[in-house]
């Protein structure tokens, strides 16, 4: 676990903790509060222990909820049931193991190929392939990216691609097998299961309001930088919700007409109900205001970070720094042995934390050269997670 100060980037405090519950989250918070006094702010995802340590620790305190979380956590609660049963029936039906099969062999078959039609209808077939099993999407991972979703929607595009093929086959009387083959195969995602074209229509519903729910956080669909930090003046928290209130009147609408069509029964009935209470319960942390500071020369608005990103960000470096270090991707253990040590070494390179702890670099040697033996072993046990 790390905690970080947001206005300077100083990486305050990092320890293993055996699970992210309140009782293991509270010792830690009150370190922090101990050493450094209670925060302005607290940012914080949408782990229910973390949410109850700061309640219970920073009494008092202005407390934001991550965007991204928050919105991770809401795509989560709108899809999982029904992606996780469309991807149990499209993996069973085995489409995409068979049709990469399938472009390994129209690829070898094209270097033998002699007949001119032939080799422009398995050009064609390649190419249409590449574009199933390419993937696309955000990079953030479900529940940003459906890709099982979109690997299906490819593939009902690629059937009516290769339909023309087919036809072209057919009326030109040269069979090109492959064709057929592809054919077959992209037919097995609609003919295995009635339920799989609902379920698949149920995700595309829900996205719709999904993606509506981004723009009303103002987090724009697409990709989005993983570097991505959103810092608020007063003048766009007021507009954000102005555009949640639009937002929320919309679900309730749609709700009226969504009864008044399809009954109580309706998937999107439950969806709005989801969204408007996440929402509800959560958007004054969403829209927390900035925090008045008085300072010497007088009083200053800091505009509070409104993702923990940069805590995110600094896990990512040090999985960068093992990668480089072992030369390859399996960090996990190395991570995990050493990753309270490895986060509080990034402070090094801000220019005030060497300034205040070291004086400089110039005098880092003599600086080290004067660490004494309890403060080596209390460092030690880093490396058992006993050391708080």
């Amino acid at each position: 676990m790390l905690l970080k100060d947001s206005i300077s980037g100083i990486r305050l405090f990092s320890e293993r903790v055996v699970s992210e519950k309140a009782d293991y989250i509270k010792p830690i918070l009150k370190d922090i509060r101990d050493l450094y006094g209670p925060p302005l702010a607290v940012i914080r995802d949408m782990g229910k222990g973390i949410a109850k340590a700061v309640d219970n620790v920073f009494e008092g305190a202005v407390v934001i909820i991550c965007h991204f979380h928050f919105l991770r956590a809401l795509g989560n609660r709108l899809f999982k049931y029904y992606h996780d049963k469309f991807r149990k029936n499209v993996d069973k039906t085995g489409v995409k193991g068979k049709l990469k099969e399938l472009r390994r062999n129209a690829k070898t078959r094209l270097k033998t190929v002699r007949d001119p039609f032939a080799a422009e209808i398995l050009n064609e077939l390649v190419g249409i392939l590449d574009d199933v099993l390419t993937a696309s999407g955000e990079g953030l991972g479900y529940p940003f990216d459906l890709s099982k979703l979109r690997f299906y929607e490819r593939c009902l595009k690629a059937e009516k691609r290769v339909e023309k093929l087919v036809e072209r086959c057919i009326n030109a009387w040269n069979r090109v097998a492959i064709a057929y083959d592809v054919l077959n195969i992209l037919k097995r995602l609609h003919k295995s299961s009635y339920r799989l074209a609902k379920y698949a229509e149920i995700l595309q519903e829900r996205e719709v309001w999904f993606k509506k729910a981004r723009q009303a956080l103002r987090w724009k669909n697409g990709p989005i930088p993983l570097s991505t930090k959103v810092r608020w003046s007063d003048g766009e928290l007021k507009a954000a919700r102005k555009g949640i209130d639009s937002f929320l009147e919309e679900i309730s609408l749609n709700r009226k007409e969504e009864k008044v069509l399809k009954g109580k029964g309706s998937h999107l009935l439950r969806a709005f109900t989801t969204i408007e209470q996440m929402f509800t319960e959560n958007i004054e942390r969403l829209l927390a205001p900035n925090v008045e500071v008085q300072t010497p020369k007088g009083k200053r608005v800091i505009k509070l970070e409104r993702t923990n990103n940069g805590v995110e960000q600094d896990f990512r470096a040090i999985r960068r720094h093992g990668r480089r270090l072992k030369g390859n991707k399996d960090v996990e253990d190395l991570v995990q042995k050493e990753g309270v040590g490895l986060l509080l070494l990034l402070n090094m390179e801000i220019e005030e934390y060497v300034k205040t702890v070291y004086g400089s670099w110039d005098v880092m040697g003599k600086r080290f050269a004067e660490v004494k033996e309890e403060s080596l072993a209390a460092a030690d046990k880093i490396f058992d997670g006993s050391n708080r």
